[in-house]
């Protein structure tokens, strides 16, 4: 990455909150880039700079978010469309991450692990040696998001499983913090949904840091070699009837038939991970 612009009108309120929070990223992931402001005064000049509103964010002359650099020049205020449908004046933290690559994801091995399953086993990584894909989700039984989509991901492992996926969910969460994310609310859980998969608890939550896991559910899927090659979002709309788009089997299907994921990242949106008091 060698730039940063953010394009803005000058009537729009949220160009100077987008700069102080890119500034703020740009600090913290010591990227050691000057961003530039860039003011568009004109509509003639939003057509030739194909600016979608304010405030446009460009990282090497690419923007962030693809799906609404669609929309037509204008001069009037931007809407970021978050993958639980709700709408915000600028990018989340979470988006800018991806697109600043500070959460380096895409390219990491899968980290080694050893979790207590639902199933009262203790599973590892290797213990998935034979899946064409792994999928891991990060889950959980309190958080409405991650209800939500767990028939969504009942239905993937379904779909999937003579294709060779196999999507494997991860609790993370502080049982004591959240009671209905202890082991015991776990076995209750998939008991109650009947789950297809297999349910792991991150006790110490050891996979949850070395994998950036931050949200539930939250979604990497590792190739054959268990490399990271997909990471975000299952679709994008918490009301099934309303999806447009099916990030996660989208890339499943590009993988398996020898491609990349047409959008190898999107954006994780749920609850946060409840962390232990450290």
């Amino acid at each position: 990455m060698e730039s940063i612009e953010i394009l803005y009108s000058k009537d729009c309120p949220s160009h100077s909150e987008a700069y102080e929070l890119v500034q703020e990223l740009v600090a913290e992931g010591n990227l050691g880039i000057d961003v530039k402001m860039r003011e568009v005064r004109t509509q003639q000049e939003a057509i030739e700079l194909g600016f979608p509103g304010s405030p446009t964010i460009r990282v090497d002359g690419r923007d962030i978010d693809p799906v609404g650099a669609d929309q037509p020049p204008t001069l009037t205020s931007r809407i970021y469309h978050l993958t639980d449908a709700r709408v915000t004046p600028i990018p989340s933290r979470d988006q800018l991450e991806v697109a600043f690559g500070i959460r380096r994801t895409l390219g990491q091995p899968a980290p080694a692990f050893k979790l207590k399953g639902v199933d009262g086993n203790e599973h590892s990584l290797a213990d998935y040696d034979d899946a064409a894909l792994l999928v891991l989700v990060w889950f959980s039984n309190f958080c409405p998001f991650a209800r939500v989509w767990e028939d969504r991901m009942i239905e993937i492992q379904r779909d999937y499983a003579d294709r060779g996926v196999q999507l494997v969910a991860i609790n993370s969460n502080d049982g004591e913090r959240v009671p209905k994310d202890s082991f015991e609310g776990m076995v209750k859980r998939a008991t109650d949904c009947q789950f297809n998969f297999d349910y792991l608890n991150d006790g110490d939550q050891s996979l949850a840091r070395a994998m950036q896991a931050r949200r539930t559910p939250e979604v990497f899927v590792f190739d054959r070699n268990r490399v990271a090659v997909y990471h975000g979002s299952i679709d994008d709309n918490h009301d099934e009837t309303a999806v447009t788009r099916n990030y996660l089997r989208d890339a499943l299907d590009a993988l398996l038939a020898g491609k990349e994921p047409p959008m190898p990242e999107t954006q994780a949106v749920g609850c946060t991970i409840k962390w232990k008091s450290s």
